[in-house]
């Protein structure tokens, strides 16, 4: 920013900046400015900060794709009345959320009224934020919520822009809906800043950058203090531009999944791009896999990844024009990444989207205060052979209400679902057992709770269109009679690389179905086949693999065969 700026000022001497007092708004979304004295100003914030102590007891960041009750946004009336976004986007929100518009007076607000009510937005679901603002950037400056002692409260940060209205918007919002307020001394911005709802946070190495008067200790200790931030990846920005916000190039969708954009090999920031994406599918997320890496492609910068989860539909920007034949792609991986979600995309008209300036940049979602919060660390991938699979999770009605519903859903091998009732085993703590199933089950479970407040809730969000998956490993206890045997399986190599061959021998008529899963109980290739007496031999290109173990899956009749794990090196 401090580079930008410099630049600017040479360009201000030079006579080449605007004349007119509001700067075009394609030169706004790409530097996130709004007038000619913001661009001469090399102060990222002239205005003081008081800090308040940090909060006391558990606190814990919320995300993005938790339970929300609302989303912010800005009317500019000194732009001739714009919100930075379409008003169809604003009319979608308001039928799942309350839309909290930012106005300066009653006057603005019957404006915003009438034209709301004149576009087809749910007025019902409309409240208004008296408060005087610089910009539209509701996702920089609005306030960050935590959840202290399952309560959820107000952080406070000194923002990176200088303008002062703006920095004041998380305390007039603590003030006016009645939140605790917490005053955090880390200048920051809101598109810098992605949260897994655990103790996990990532920003560019800009937050470092822009608090040089603190180490990276200092920071990353008040991250941790003020929100229970205890693994706070700094990452090196690889999109290039000067805005360095993560929002412009990666999301959180869950717990375990991150979207990463994408550009061709041919750009300048290649290498950086897929040294995210690595970095991602190589480190531990908080249920201690891996993360699950998803990619937008975005050819000519479009800014896929700078959408907006509210519940369970997800907003994304679609650009126009020829770079609009990647809309449909994209669309296609949030769909794989979040299924059960309602995934719609919009785009800007005059809005004007930006490679480093979209939807998510323009809208601040608000945590649902009586949310019913499941905590869960799930089981995944292979698992031992055992008697029972304990699951235990705890379930809080941030509300006080009471349960009234915990139930544990699993399905073997897609039977369909079964249920248990989860019981207390003191405090929030509730707990269920899926019985023995026989080895190489692949069990999808998900948790569903209620309360009498009246909400519900499940772990994962979305609940069945996207369980959590375990496979079970081999019995030990169990003893084959090969002499009885009329089927025998044999998969080599072991280790594998390019090729896998499975070897079947039957002494039966039977079709047969072969299957390759992966740790995560996703089938990656599929062979239906007609088994003759004697020995069949079906050959699998795995070249494609990432390295790792995997199982065949056989299954005849309708009798699943043991499965055979192996290795791609």
């Amino acid at each position: 920013m401090k580079k930008v700026n410099l630049i600017l000022i040479a360009l201000i001497f030079s006579g080449v900046l605007f004349s007119q007092e509001i700067i075009n708004s394609s030169f706004q979304g790409k530097h996130h400015m709004i007038s000619k004295s913001e661009l001469g100003n090399e102060k990222l914030n002239y205005k003081s900060f008081t800090e308040t102590a940090p909060p006391i007891g558990t606190v814990r960041p919320i995300a993005e794709f938790e339970q929300m009750s609302a989303v912010i946004v800005a009317y500019m009336s000194g732009w001739g009345g714009y919100f930075g976004i379409p008003v169809s986007l604003i009319a979608s929100m308001s039928e799942v959320v309350t839309v909290i518009t930012i106005v300066e007076n009653s006057s603005q607000q019957s404006t915003v009224l009438d034209f709301y009510n004149n576009n087809g937005v749910n007025t019902d679901n409309c409240e208004f934020l008296f408060a005087p603002i610089d910009s539209y950037w509701t996702r920089d400056f609005s306030p960050w919520f935590i959840a202290v002692n399952n309560e959820v409260s107000v952080i406070n940060f000194p923002y990176n822009r200088p303008r002062p209205n703006d920095n004041d918007v998380p305390i007039a919002f603590a003030s006016a809906y009645g939140y605790n307020l917490y005053g955090m001394n880390v200048l920051h911005t809101g598109g810098n800043f992605m949260n897994d709802g655990i103790s996990v946070a990532a920003s560019t190495e800009l937050v470092y950058e822009e608090n040089d008067d603190q180490t990276e200790v200092q920071v990353d200790s008040k991250l941790a203090s003020y929100m229970g931030v205890t693994n706070h990846m700094v990452i090196n920005d690889p999109q290039g531009e000067y805005i360095k916000h993560i929002d412009c190039w990666g999301k959180f969708l869950d717990v375990d999944k991150v979207l990463i954009g994408q550009v061709p090999s041919t750009s300048s920031q290649y290498d950086e791009y897929e040294a995210v994406a690595d970095y991602f599918a190589n480190t531990e997320s908080s249920y201690g896999t891996n993360y699950q890496v998803y990619r937008t492609y975005s050819p000519n910068g479009q800014p896929y990844t700078n959408s907006l989860i509210l519940n369970n539909r997800v907003f994304i920007p679609f650009v126009d024009g020829s770079a609009a034949a990647w809309n449909d792609d994209a669309l296609a991986v949030y769909q794989q990444a979040m299924p059960g979600y309602e995934i719609i995309g919009f785009t800007a008209g005059s809005s004007n989207w930006e490679a480093t300036d979209a939807l998510h940049c323009r809208t601040h979602e608000v945590p649902d205060r009586g949310m019913l919060h499941i905590f869960h660390i799930p089981t995944q991938g292979l698992v031992d052979y055992s008697n029972e699979y304990p699951i235990t999770a705890e379930i809080v009605p941030y509300s006080g209400a009471d349960i009234t519903q915990a139930t544990l859903f699993y399905n073997p091998d897609g039977e369909g679902y079964n249920q248990i009732t989860m019981t207390n085993s003191g405090g929030d703590t509730y707990f269920a057992s899926i019985p023995e199933l026989p080895e190489n089950t692949q069990v999808s479970y998900y948790i569903h709770a209620e309360d009498n407040s009246p909400r519900t809730a499940n772990h994962p969000y979305i609940g069945e269109p996207d369980p959590h998956v375990f496979i079970i490993g081999e019995n030990p206890n169990l003893i084959f009679d090969i002499a009885n045997m009329n089927f025998i399986l044999k998969v080599y190599p072991n280790p594998a690389d390019k090729e896998l061959f499975v070897n079947l021998f039957s002494e039966i008529d039977v079709p047969a179905e072969i299957s390759i899963i992966d740790i995560h109980g996703k089938t990656l290739a599929t062979e239906r086949i007609e088994l003759i007496p004697g020995n069949k031999i079906v050959k699998f290109d795995i070249s494609h693999f990432a390295s790792g173990m995997y199982a065949v899956n056989v299954i005849y009749g309708n009798k699943k065969i043991v499965n055979t794990k192996f290795l791609v090196e």
